[in-house]
């Protein structure tokens, strides 16, 4: 019954001190300077990123659905989901097993791609 008691203790201060500790010590990066200007990205790169791992997601799900990955954007309900650098709609490769994701972009700097589930930028 002691040992109940220590552990019950140990997840009170756990979760008081959570509680308690400012929220930008939470949100903080793990990496510091990682969210800092002059990393060589820009918003438009961070929001192309998340648009083709938003679709690779739905890519995923529509595989789980159908046994099989869609041929574009519009089979999935996504016909308009545009690279806000270049405005144009990603393209996207699906046979049978296996996805491709692409930013449309045409110069540099690339905004990568998805390859059957794995991005080429790190994170």
């Amino acid at each position: 019954m002691r040992s109940f008691t220590v552990i019950s203790g140990l997840v009170l201060l756990v979760l008081s001190a959570a509680c308690t500790s400012n929220v930008d010590d939470i949100t903080s990066p793990a990496v510091p300077g990682l969210m800092e200007k002059g990393n060589g990205f820009d918003s438009t790169t961070d929001e192309c990123r998340a648009n083709m791992t938003y679709i690779a997601s739905q890519a995923v799900i529509f595989f789980a659905c159908n046994g099989r990955y869609p041929d574009d954007l519009e089979e999935m309900g996504m016909a308009g989901v545009v690279c806000p650098a270049c405005m144009e709609e990603y393209d996207i490769i699906g046979i049978d097993d296996y996805f491709y994701i692409e930013c449309p972009l045409p110069f540099s700097p690339d905004h990568g791609n998805i390859d059957d589930g794995v991005a080429s930028w790190l994170e």
